[in-house]
């Protein structure tokens, strides 16, 4: 079938526009009751003067009254303007047409000469007059400076005619055409010079003649009356529509301005609605007076800190401190691209960790899942820095973490040295973080296992004291005998329990040699053992100390002593041998056992489970600016990179049940339009927990963060002193955006705001004329006791002007008709325009489903609204593109919504944007002295601005029409500079909904034809013009 198209006729206009709104025959000057001018009176006396006798002073009939207004300085220029060109051209056109009809050469010639020759006999009848002006009428200088070149111009015309052999071919040649055409250029110029003489005559010209200056004092008495009559056409428009119909120009509109107080200190002041602030005088002169809109609690409450943290599809975990960019009267991105990356991960603390030398291996398995270890760093508390641990897989999912000999101690947590780490506990702490946005790690099991050798870092003392391990000693004594032994002290050992001990000793002790353990525990030596070198820890000390000690009477635990248990030294059995072969003549001397070298090897494991308490193991998430503990049943990470933003206000000096008033200035316009509307939902801390404030507890203004205003809440019940995410002095509140393109840039946040309306204080009927300057008011009309400062940071805004008589008839007009529902395409688009005069255009498409899933131009029941910007030709004409900001397209939703039907199910959406890509090879001619490299960036922005007038012309938007790619080829062949061009192709680039990247490109379009029924094409920086230079 022929009718099958997918493409709608009622879909493919252009909407409406400003200006096409208006009606014209709404003007009061669209029809006037009488149209003419002064000239048009003097002209008409110069006719009517020549059906006038004169009688001379014998009463004798003497011609007419010509003479008295054919001659006067005036008058003649008034000829002079109302010589008809237009007559003369189709004089002209009646010429060749009778040339053309003649047969006889000479009679050709005849006709033309004759036509010449009446064009000449009117010029030099003007000329004449024109001798005849005042000489103090600068026009006379001019009109006779020009008069040569008109004699010259028809002598030339009829020495052309009189020369030429074939009139016929003389009349269609081009040149001789050019040559007429500049011959009636001559005359308007004579009635332009005429025309603006004139003006200066009737109004400044004191040399006029007596009777005639008699009759330009009448035509201006006549003037008055005929405004009067020309006034009906206003005045029925009034009647019909202000008396009849009752309605009146809408007033002014007062503006608002914020202002920011400040209290002296500890002091807390309510403002009442209606308190006065003077703000200086109007253009006009008058007083300028602002009242505040509603009672205000103003108090020392002050926003001491501003960090935001955001992560998008496209980058890492970002976050910004913003507190010395406020308020400095320039616009800051909250969400930009250019912060620091949020370094994420875990801190595990554990006494385990106290690790003060030796070789030494820490296993971890996580969840007993494989991480990919390229992905993480581990760093651990040193006894001199953070360090950082190199980590492999060893086997069955465990986290091999090495840890030489040679590297120092390491220590509990000290703020002072691990900086970096920022938490607060008495363990060491190890550190995994996460790289390159990997995942998070959510801890439900954690197994860590110690493994130390080579351990010297104890301390061991014998019957007769302290020794030094260092070198060789004797750990029963020179003498030793049953009962003797050595005592090992090793806090780092007996602070972990269940821990297991291994001595190394060198040289090993025979194996016949009987010893055994003790262990101290609960201040008393027991649980007597075979020694087999080996300790286990079942009773840990209660707190680690990094000096080893000695044990002494007030000792409870973290020792173990080795006790000499053999049959060769019971008694004195080793003292009487050593005796009896000292007095031998042969034989050898008893050796008391001897230890020339001792180190420990020790290892220990523990267990963390979610959801189990009283573990020595503490887990901790690194935040943006702060950490949280892992709480029971509560392991998962607070923020796994979520898409989207959040902003942290810190405020000081607040106190619960207190008022909070901010005033969130932003640079409405830069949110991303093409984005639907941020979610937004404000919280406040509680310790460490987000507690949601719900709307109706808040007062907000900022429409979704697009447009400036003042938020104002109660401060809740809260307590932050154990919070650890952020600094726990300050009050927090949360601001979470899910699309972070979709808000505006901030310009300031600033505490203790109020807001105040122009008011008629005066009673003198001052009203809105136009908005008060920023710093302009800083006092009250009446002081109050405690504020010490007044300060309006921001220029007033929203006011309005009162309505002039003409948008009263177009708004009447239009009112009539849609009765101020939206019903018809007709009714949205002019009430849209109406009620947003910074929209330009809007198209309304019904039965139009668009929305990010769905484009369908059958969907009864739906609306879609495409409203575009006014063109700016002060903007980038590559970057700019006429789109309205998100906080308008949200207003315009609103507007909509109340006065629509219900069932209407609307959309207000950007135009689509796609861009035209050429590419092709250029042959440039060969100019000298010319720069071909500059031919490619002007064929670039010819090319732009023949697909995208609008921003580079101020021209309407429109929507786009299909384009043939013929049209471009020659719009580029015509160029002065350009020989021929080759290889041609055009490729049509579809943008995404939502920003700049490109959705869909087709290539090698043979027509370019929109994608949808509002598309918009904008200019694009990237054509590719390759030059052929053989």
């Amino acid at each position: 079938m022929d009718n099958c198209s997918s493409n709608i006729s009622i879909h493919q206009g252009m909407g409406t526009t400003q200006e096409e709104r208006f009606l014209m025959a709404l003007k009061p000057d669209y029809f006037l009751i009488d149209e003419r001018k002064e000239v048009d009176f003097i002209a008409f006396a110069q006719k009517m003067a020549t059906h006038i006798k004169f009688y001379n002073d014998t009463n004798v009939e003497d011609g007419n009254w010509s003479n008295f207004f054919q001659w006067e300085s005036t008058a003649i220029l008034v000829q002079l303007y109302l010589w008809d060109v237009q007559k003369l051209q189709e004089q002209y056109k009646i010429t060749k047409t009778k040339v053309k009809a003649s047969t006889v050469t000479a009679d050709r010639k005849k006709i033309l000469l004759s036509y010449f020759e009446t064009v000449n006999n009117q010029f030099l009848d003007f000329n004449r007059k024109v001798s005849f002006l005042d000489p103090i009428i600068l026009a006379k200088e001019t009109l006779q400076g020009t008069s040569p070149y008109f004699i010259q111009k028809i002598k030339d015309l009829n020495d052309k005619v009189t020369a030429s052999t074939n009139p016929l071919a003389l009349i269609s040649n081009s040149q001789f055409d050019k040559n007429v055409q500049q011959l009636y250029g001559l005359i308007h110029n004579w009635k332009q010079v005429a025309s603006e003489s004139i003006a200066n005559q009737l109004e400044n010209y004191s040399n006029h003649k007596p009777h005639f200056t008699l009759y330009l004092s009448f035509l201006k008495l006549l003037g008055i009356a005929q405004s009067q009559l020309n006034e009906f056409t206003k005045r029925h428009l009034d009647f019909y529509y202000r008396d009849i119909l009752q309605i009146q120009p809408a007033n002014a509109r007062p503006d608002y301005v914020h202002l920011v107080l400040e209290p002296t200190p500890e002091k807390a002041v309510l403002v009442p609605k209606g308190r006065v602030f003077p703000a200086g005088k109007n253009s006009l002169g008058k007083n300028k007076f602002y009242a505040a809109t509603t009672d205000q609690a103003i108090n020392d409450g002050t926003l001491h800190s501003f960090l935001s943290h955001y992560k998008d599809s496209t980058t890492p975990w970002k976050q910004s401190d913003f507190t010395k960019s406020n308020a400095q009267n320039t616009s800051f991105n909250v969400f930009s691209s250019a912060e620091t990356i949020v370094e994420t991960g875990l801190l595990i603390a554990s006494p385990l960790f106290f690790l003060s030398g030796g070789y030494r291996v820490i296993f971890l398995k996580i969840n007993d899942e494989t991480l990919d270890l390229s992905h993480y760093k581990f760093f651990i508390t040193g006894e001199k820095k953070v360090i950082e641990i190199n980590a492999t897989y060893y086997y069955d999912n465990y986290i091999y973490l090495e840890i030489l000999a040679s590297e120092k101690k390491i220590i509990a947590h000290d703020p002072k040295i691990h900086g970096s780490i920022n938490i607060k506990t008495n363990y060491p702490v190890l550190k995994i973080v996460s790289l390159n946005g990997a995942k998070q790690i959510d801890i439900t099991q954690l197994e860590i296992y110690i493994y130390v050798s080579g351990f010297k870092n104890f301390i061991l003392g014998t019957d007769t004291g302290l020794v030094d391990t260092s070198k060789s000693f004797k750990p029963f004594g020179d003498f030793p005998k049953n009962g003797n032994g050595f005592v090992i002290g090793c806090n780092e050992f007996f602070a972990k329990k269940n821990a297991n001990l291994s001595l190394n000793i060198n040289p090993y002790f025979a194996s016949g040699l009987d010893l055994q353990t003790e262990k101290l525990i609960d201040g008393l030596w027991t649980n007597a053992q075979t020694f087999n070198y080996e300790i286990e820890n079942t009773n840990p000390i209660q707190e680690y100390q990094e000096k080893n000690t000695l044990p002494n009477s007030s000792s409870v635990s973290g020792y173990a002593k080795i006790i000499l248990n053999d049959t060769d030294f019971a008694g004195e059995k080793f003292l009487e041998t050593f005796i009896t072969q000292s007095k031998a003549t042969s034989g050898t001397l008893p050796v008391a056992p001897t230890i020339n070298e001792i180190s420990l090897q020790y290892s220990v494991s523990d267990t963390y489970s979610n959801g189990v308490s009283n573990n020595p193991i503490e887990v901790y998430h690194i935040l943006p600016f702060g950490y949280k503990k892992d709480e029971l049943y509560d392991s998962k990470f607070p923020h796994d990179a979520p898409l989207g933003g959040e902003l942290y206000l810190g405020f000081e000096k607040v106190v619960p049940k207190n008022g909070l008033s901010l005033l969130i200035q932003l640079a409405e316009g830069t949110a991303n339009p093409r984005q639907e509307p941020a979610t937004i939902q404000w919280s406040f801390l509680n310790q460490n927990t987000w507690v949601p404030i719900d709307s109706h507890e808040m007062g907000d203004e900022t429409n979704g963060l697009t447009q400036s205003g003042l938020v104002e809440l109660t401060i809740p019940e809260f307590d932050t002193s154990q919070t650890t995410i952020l600094d726990k002095s300050l009050f927090w509140i949360k601001i979470a955006v899910d699309r972070t393109d979709a808000i505006c840039h901030f310009i300031g946040v600033h505490t203790q705001a109020l807001k105040a309306v122009l008011t008629d204080f005066e009673q003198n009927g001052s009203f809105f004329i136009e908005n008060t300057p920023k710093e302009t008011i800083s006092k009250f009309h009446e002081p109050i006791d405690f504020i010490k400062k007044v300060i309006q940071p921001y220029a007033s805004f929203s006011g309005k002007k009162q309505e002039d008589d003409l948008l009263l008839y177009q708004r009447s007009s239009e009112r009539l008709r849609h009765k101020k529902r939206a019903i018809t395409s007709w009714d949205y688009e002019r009430l849209i325009l109406d009620e947003f005069p910074e929209v330009h255009r809007v198209k309304c498409l019904s039965h139009y489903r668009y929305n990010a899933t769905t484009i369908s131009n059958v969907s009864a029941g739906y609306i879609t609204l495409i409203p575009i910007a006014k063109s700016n030709n002060y903007q980038n004409p590559i970057s700019w593109k006429p789109l309205l900001s998100l906080g308008i397209m949200k207003k315009i939703q609103q507007h909509i919504a109340k006065i629509a039907s219900p069932h209407a199910r609307i959309s207000v959406k950007t135009p689509t944007l796609e861009k035209i890509e050429v590419k092709f090879k250029v042959k440039y001619r060969e100019i000298p002295g010319a720069d071909t490299r500059l031919y490619a960036t002007e064929l670039i922005k010819i090319i732009n601005a023949y697909l995208s007038p609008w921003a580079f012309e101020n021209t309407e938007v429109v929507f786009a029409n299909a384009i043939e790619t013929s049209s471009l080829i020659q719009l580029i062949d015509n160029q002065i500079f350009v020989d021929y061009i080759t290889d041609f192709e055009v490729n049509q680039i579809i943008l995404n909904d939502t920003n700049d990247t490109v959705k869909t490109t087709y290539y090698k379009v043979k027509e370019i034809i929109p994608m949808t029924d509002f598309t918009l094409f904008v200019p694009n920086e990237t054509h590719f013009i390759e030059e052929i230079n053989n």
